[in-house]
């Protein structure tokens, strides 16, 4: 049974184990799609760019990755029952990612896309929406650690715009408060892509790093390049495994 890495190159999965190499399973999950303004090719597309970062990595170490997307993977309920039930039967995963929230932050944008002072708006629902988040964080990271212990990694939001930068922040800081008492580890999602886009007066449109609408518009979800972003984040903050 052979593995596919970057590039199309391959390697066999039963060599390396008759080698003694060393598996890398995982399981991933995201909130980031929301089906407004964008074609399914781009769904959950930045996990398939953090799996090509680990093949490339597991096979310079002679080992290779097993993974399971929950948004590519057939599965009844919800996407946390699917994730529960792969760490529950396969105890030879060894890590997990996690990114979500961003939603509820842009329901409170539409919500507010008409009022008349839009960041009063915002300003006023944020709050109850932070807190409600933080709750069914800490809730979701139960049923994950009740069945896991190995690396967690949460991925922190980026912001679309530099209108919504603090917006970004309070949410990674209701992450990292919550995912911190779960020993899970963070990937710069944030930092990374305000220093990719720097050049650009941190706007990750303008930098490429947001799929484009049109010459001067883009949606919120990463671009190809701004996928790469993301999953040398993920990277980096388990590189230290």
């Amino acid at each position: 049974m052979k593995k596919y890495g970057p590039f199309g190159v391959a390697f066999d999965k039963q060599l390396l184990l008759r080698s003694g190499a060393t598996p890398v399973h995982y399981v991933a999950s995201n909130a980031r799609h929301r089906g407004v303004g964008i074609g399914p090719r781009t769904v959950g597309e930045w996990f398939d760019q953090l799996r090509k970062e680990l093949q490339t990595i597991a096979h310079d170490l002679g080992s290779y990755v097993e993974g399971q997307i929950g948004l590519h993977t057939n599965y009844a309920g919800t996407q946390l029952e699917f994730a529960v039930s792969q760490l529950a039967s396969n105890k030879h995963i060894n890590l997990v990612t996690l990114s979500i929230g961003g939603n509820d932050v842009l329901l409170v944008l539409d919500n507010c896309a008409n009022a008349a002072d839009v960041v009063a708006c915002v300003n006023s629902q944020l709050p109850a929406v932070f807190y409600a988040y933080g709750q069914n964080l800490a809730q979701i990271l139960a049923a994950l650690r009740a069945q896991y212990n190995g690396t967690l990694v949460l991925v922190t939001y980026f912001s679309p715009s530099p209108d919504l930068n603090g917006v970004a922040e309070a949410l990674n800081s209701v992450m990292t408060q919550v995912g911190s008492q779960f020993a899970a580890k963070f990937a710069d999602g944030f930092g990374a892509f305000q220093l990719a886009s720097a050049p650009f007066q941190g706007d990750a449109c303008q930098a490429g790093l947001l799929v484009r609408l049109s010459p001067s518009t883009c949606d919120v979800h990463p671009s190809p390049a701004g996928q790469q972003v993301l999953a040398a984040a993920v990277e980096s903050a388990i590189g230290g495994n």
